[in-house]
């Protein structure tokens, strides 16, 4: 009977430790997966915002306010605003510009946005992201976007009225002026 004891406490001991063992790869390839997941998605932001400032040589990750510390996103003026913006410096270190990332929206989904800023809050570009809107997909072509280049805010229409000629995506289109006009809020006072 006492060998029994001694080998049900042996057999308990190794199922103990293959469990244990089992629990702790499971965690190790977890980390792992969230590890690579992170680089993935700041290697894909750096891309994003090279895209957007090709001669930049530093992106400086900032946050609109400490009482917004922690807080991934925050509502302002009825669109969704990422806390972290980008600070574009040159080779010199000299402030050229801001990145910001903002969701209007649209008829049927959200509408992602990164908008760069010159350092005076030009509007240097606008770049959609994908959206599930259906009649507003002519908006995800860079060459609708150019509108706002050059401009502070609102922009500019052009001679043949395209803001008018893009019918049935009219929704889309305030959705992408008011996640601009958004983007150029919280920048100006840095989301107080």
């Amino acid at each position: 009977m006492k060998i029994n004891l001694k080998m049900n406490a042996i057999t308990a001991g190794k199922f103990a430790l293959v469990a244990f063992t089992g629990i702790l790869l499971v965690c190790i390839a977890q980390i792992s997966v969230y590890v690579f997941s992170q680089k993935r998605e700041a290697h894909k932001v750096y891309e994003l915002n090279k895209q957007l400032f090709p001669e930049a040589e530093n992106f400086v990750s900032c946050t609109f306010t400490e009482q917004r510390k922690g807080v991934e996103y925050f509502e302002a003026n009825n669109v969704k605003i990422k806390n972290e913006y980008f600070e574009v410096q040159d080779s010199g270190g000299l402030l050229i510009g801001y990145v910001i990332f903002v969701c209007g929206n649209g008829f049927f989904s959200e509408l992602p946005l990164y908008v760069a800023f010159s350092d005076t809050l030009q509007i240097r570009k606008v770049l959609l992201l994908s959206t599930k809107e259906i009649k507003g997909k002519r908006w995800e072509d860079s060459e609708m976007l150019k509108i706002f280049e050059g401009t502070t805010f609102p922009p500019p229409k052009s001679e043949n009225e395209l803001f008018d000629s893009v019918s049935g995506a009219t929704i889309t289109f305030n959705g992408i002026v008011e996640a601009v006009k958004g983007a150029i809020s919280v920048l100006s006072d840095k989301g107080k």
